[in-house]
């Protein structure tokens, strides 16, 4: 081990050749390091994982472990490079965070409630709150007053739902409630018409602004599940108005598992979305099911080949036949490709001759912040590039 290595983990040599590799990682992640040693076991190539790392017996630091299989002085065991990515994970975390946050009542905004939706699948409930003649306390008392109003209003519906329920502001006066599954559709009525009435009480309470006292009422609809999926296009076509985006250009990215865990709703679903212009892609292809079937159930636009199948592109057979065959089944139904996890010049060149529609990864732009990227769109400096 290098000097800077062990600067980076904070250990002396000493102490690090009387230890295992499992007692350096946080106890929650030794599941992961043992699937991550098995899986370069198993393939004899370069495998990582992400997870957390005991650095000076104090507290767990975020890094990609890079596993390969290798032998030392005739014995047999495995060549291991660490890699420090908290940072990069703790900016991914602020800008996930920022994405789905409504900043002024800290609740989770459309985008966030749209993938809740969707991963709702069995049973998803839904309320709708819209603030009756918000836009009178806006007149009268000022945007102050309006924006308290709408933080007090954030906080009373949190105090009147539980944990397991997501709540999301979903237009100015409008807010929308995920409520748990209930055993039957008389029991969710009864829940749902319970907890509907509990909110309106709670907004009919006096709000103070300025010691002033300000009555204000709601209205609320209730969506039960099957029901819920009107709901859904309705917060879709809501959240599409309210940004005057052209949903031809929205591409939703989802997973192949998700697809498979009610294939019935989210063909329907799916089909719902498409018809407003909405495409999707699936994400980490070749990863789940990968089942043929699915390909031809579902409205899809594009695919989306995971990063794993790039990452040893240039070395590995195996990945270069799973590459080329998802190239062709891409062509064959008339699919958009595009590879994850591009790093290198070589990678992109061999996608090009394999017949990879696009690229995306390192090579095309590392991760921004949120201010930078931006500023890029503004600058019309941030392309799409083909492979």
């Amino acid at each position: 081990m290098s000097d800077a290595s062990l600067r980076f983990i904070g250990y002396h040599r000493e102490y690090l050749e009387t230890i295992t590799l499992h007692e350096l990682v946080a106890q929650t992640d030794t599941t992961r390091l043992d699937a991550l040693l098995a899986r370069a076991s198993t393939t004899g190539n370069v495998e990582k994982a992400t997870l957390g790392l005991i650095k000076s017996l104090t507290y767990p630091i975020t890094v990609e472990l890079r596993v390969v299989r290798s032998s030392h002085h005739g014995m047999e065991g495995f060549a291991i490079a660490g890699f420090d990515v908290s940072a990069w994970r703790a900016s991914e975390e602020r800008l996930i965070q920022a994405l789905h946050l409504a900043r002024l009542t800290n609740l989770a905004n459309q985008s966030a409630l749209i993938p809740a939706l969707l991963e709702a699948q069995k049973r998803a409930d839904a309320l709708l709150l819209d603030i009756d003649n918000y836009q009178r306390v806006n007149r009268a008392l000022g945007y102050d007053a309006g924006d308290e109003m709408l933080r007090d209003t954030a906080r009373r519906i949190l105090n009147m739902t539980s944990p397991d329920e997501t709540v999301a502001r979903v237009a100015s006066d409008e807010f929308a409630i995920l409520v748990k599954p209930a055993a039957n559709r008389t029991d969710a009525a009864a829940a749902a018409e319970a907890l509907a009435r509990r909110l309106l009480t709670a907004i009919q309470q006096p709000y103070v602004f300025n010691g002033q006292q300000v009555h204000l009422s709601a209205s609320i609809g209730i969506a039960l599940y099957p029901d819920v999926r009107h709901a859904n296009d309705t917060a879709v076509r809501e959240a599409i108005n309210l940004t005057g985006i052209d949903p031809r250009r929205l591409v939703f990215e989802i997973t192949e598992s998700l697809l498979m865990h009610d294939p019935a709703h989210a063909k329907v679903l799916l089909e719902d979305l498409t018809a407003m212009g909405i495409r999707f892609a699936v994400d980490d292809f070749g990863t789940g099911y990968s089942s043929l079937a699915y390909l031809h159930r579902f409205p899809l636009a594009k695919l989306k080949i995971d990063r794993s199948f790039v990452e040893n592109l240039l070395t590995s057979r195996n990945d270069q036949a799973i590459v080329s065959a998802v190239v062709g089944l891409a062509q064959t139904l008339d699919l958009e490709l595009v590879a994850e996890g591009v790093e290198t010049e070589a990678q992109r060149s061999l996608l090009t001759e394999m017949g990879c529609d696009h690229i995306q990864g390192w090579l095309v732009c590392q991760a921004l912040q949120s201010d930078e990227l931006a500023q890029r769109f503004e600058a019309r400096s941030l392309y799409l590039h083909t492979a």
